[in-house]
């Protein structure tokens, strides 16, 4: 069951990349891209991950930044897009983990709206993520909101 934005406390930044100067989008994945690699231990390859919104515009920013940061070898060759609403006409396949299939969509509750939400990953995305982490990578969820909950 997804958790309720009341049921936590939230700090937010949000970031209007689209509407932003490239200099101002360059600098804050600049940022994004120091606080990551602070984070991944430096033997780990990193799968940047994201969700179909403003936030697929931004995390290319992102990757360029830590292509200079940690260099491109470490950088894992795709960008994994979850899509936002259930499955699409061309995820009509299932997705299969470890020889079984699992469910592709998750409901939660943003911090945008009131109402449950869905994000689903396609066949293929979820293939490449299960391949990245069984060799040990490390997936970053990116996204055009940054926010952090207190424990």
């Amino acid at each position: 069951m997804a958790k309720r934005l009341e049921d936590s406390d939230l700090g937010i930044a949000s970031i209007v990349v689209m509407e932003e100067d490239p200099q101002v989008i360059s600098y804050i994945a600049g940022l994004v891209s120091k606080a990551i690699t602070q984070y991944i231990p430096k033997n780990k390859p990193v799968l940047l991950v994201t969700a179909e919104s403003k936030g697929s515009y931004f995390v290319p920013w992102v990757w360029s930044a830590m292509e200079h940061d940690i260099g491109p070898d470490r950088l894992l060759n795709r960008i994994i897009t979850l899509r936002k609403g259930g499955p699409k006409k061309y995820m009509n396949r299932p997705v299969i983990v470890c020889d079984r299939q699992v469910i592709p969509s998750v409901e939660y509750y943003s911090i945008t709206s009131n109402e449950p939400q869905i994000i689903t990953i396609s066949p293929k995305d979820g293939e490449h993520l299960t391949q990245a982490i069984s060799i040990g990578a490390e997936p970053v969820y990116i996204d055009d909101f940054l926010g952090q909950a207190e424990q």
